[in-house]
């Protein structure tokens, strides 16, 4: 009986938060919907810390254990503009944010590859600001502009979806373990 009880109240904390999250994206639009001149007091371009920001709410949401990926694009958006404007103070659409964030994101995993080529060198005595500096010229000469988003990789450089893609793989063998298994392998198979 006891089991049932926890139960039942851990179904009541997430039907709490749900309850919640709709509500705050509810009044989220009903306040970013009368208010297109502080939308329009916003810069076009973003600064580096509202970069940052961004940064961090997709993060925050996208890493969020409860939600997961129980959500769909627009929720998932909406509730990123939330999470911006409550940590930012500044109020862009979430269609802003999605347009900004999907460059941000393409720009940090071409730079996070060219840092995955350029740690896998693993050059003695090199130290991380000499890694970074060799992946700025790495990418620079792959896409032939300088990379603007270091602030950026910063904060999702350790994140799983930036983070798997700067590891080493671990696929590699040497060539005396191919050989002692080719030399183990009975005759005829």
């Amino acid at each position: 009986m006891r089991h049932r009880r926890n139960w039942w109240w851990i179904v009541r904390i997430l039907a709490e938060r749900v309850k919640t999250t709709k509500e705050g994206l509810q009044q989220h639009h009903s306040n970013t919907a009368g208010t297109v001149e502080a939308m329009e007091t916003a810069s076009k371009h973003f600064s580096e810390a509202e970069e940052i920001t961004l940064c961090r709410a997709w993060v925050t949401i996208s890493e969020d254990p409860v939600t997961s990926t129980n959500q769909t694009s627009t929720t998932f958006w909406d509730r990123i503009a939330m999470e911006f404007q409550e940590k930012s103070g500044t109020i862009r659409s979430a269609k802003s944010l999605q347009s900004k964030w999907g460059r941000i994101s393409r720009e940090t995993s071409k730079f996070n590859g060219a840092f995955s080529t350029v740690q896998s060198m693993n050059v003695s005595g090199t130290n991380a600001q000499d890694t970074v500096a060799k992946a700025h010229d790495v990418f620079k000469t792959s896409t032939q502009h300088a990379f603007a988003y270091l602030h950026c990789w910063q904060v999702l450089k350790t994140t799983p979806k930036f983070k798997a893609l700067s590891e080493p793989s671990k696929r590699i063998r040497s060539e005396e373990a191919m050989d002692s298994d080719i030399n183990s392998r009975p005759i005829g198979i």
